[in-house]
């Protein structure tokens, strides 16, 4: 099975309830070519839908680096994790990011770790804060500042 280059077109109705249309491209897809059709096709699908067009996102399939593990290991589950909270700078809000499978030497009880490899894990998600330069944000693009806490977490 290949991998694939995703453009999610996001509608949402009279009622407000959104709905997300996925289209696929070959991996071998660039964002220029994205964008070239997003914008050739968005006119076009808003003339044949009554819903308001809201976003276009794009998920592009990367290369992984080598020396990964080879197979998970046993003991953890996808659905037990960290939830790692970050201030988002310039709001009164947090923001969680939920790692699945946090390792369980990881958690001092229900505590996630802050210390050693976590602590250098974390520190890639805080602002400025370390390699590489970029770091994610909040979902309105506010950066995010030093870790506040981290919790095990169960999540569906």
């Amino acid at each position: 099975m290949a991998l694939t280059n995703i453009l999610s077109v996001q509608l949402v109705d009279a009622d407000g309830k959104p709905k997300t249309m996925p289209l696929y491209f070959a991996n071998t897809t660039t964002l220029a070519e994205l964008q070239d059709y997003a914008d050739a096709m968005l006119p076009l699908l808003d003339v044949i839908v009554d819903a308001k067009i809201t976003a276009a996102t794009v998920q592009l399939q990367l290369d992984l680096v080598a020396g990964l593990k080879a197979s998970a290991l046993d003991g953890n589950r996808v659905r037990e994790g960290a939830l790692l909270r970050f201030p988002a700078a310039d709001t009164i809000y947090k923001h969680g990011i939920f790692v699945p499978s946090w390792e369980n030497a990881g958690f001092a009880g229900d505590v996630a770790l802050l210390t050693g490899a976590y602590q250098t894990f974390q520190a890639t998600i805080s602002a400025g804060a370390g390699d590489p330069v970029v770091s994610p944000t909040d979902e309105y693009g506010n950066d995010l500042g030093a870790i506040i806490s981290g919790e095990r977490k169960f999540r569906k």
